[in-house]
């Protein structure tokens, strides 16, 4: 063989190698898993109006802590976007506020957390639909990020 076609085969292999290398990554989580704990998060959020219109707090401390421990599941993939992490550390911080508020039998206080814990997860889930996308390409599904810039010929950047 020539010795530019080896060249080129090497090259090729070489690259190939780097690819496949480089698209290692963590199998991913499997859509019952995330499905699951959208369903406790869920759960533990009607728990909430439920102690909340009942004027209960023990059941609204019991929810709050349930969805503290939703928000700290290791099952709960994280994702490289930052303001998908920023919003999963708000909803910790809304859950930690909402126990706080119901050991100090807050009605008013609880409440007010709730709505920061709705809102979190009302912005959260927009920000993933509108700035995400969700992959449909079974069985892997995930969320991967949909540019929101754009960069001409010449280098300029849009929006």
């Amino acid at each position: 063989m020539p010795r530019k076609t080896w060249f080129g085969v090497g090259m090729l292999a070489t690259v190939s190698m780097a690819l496949l290398a480089a698209d290692t990554k963590p199998p991913e989580q499997p859509p019952a898993v995330h499905n699951t704990l959208m369903r406790a998060k869920l759960a533990s959020t009607q728990s909430v109006v439920e102690g909340l219109v009942e004027k209960d707090f023990r059941m609204i401390n019991a929810a709050a802590v349930e969805l503290l421990k939703t928000c700290d599941s290791d099952d709960w993939e994280s994702n490289t976007d930052s303001l998908y992490a920023d919003y999963r550390e708000q909803l910790r911080r809304q859950s930690r506020k909402l126990i706080d508020q119901a050991g100090m039998r807050n009605l008013e206080g609880s409440t007010y957390a709730y709505l920061g814990v709705l809102s979190t997860c009302v912005d959260c889930h927009s920000h993933c639909r509108d700035v995400l996308m969700i992959a449909t390409d079974k069985p892997r599904l995930r969320v991967v990020p949909i540019p929101t810039t754009a960069v001409d010929s010449h280098g300029a950047v849009s929006r």
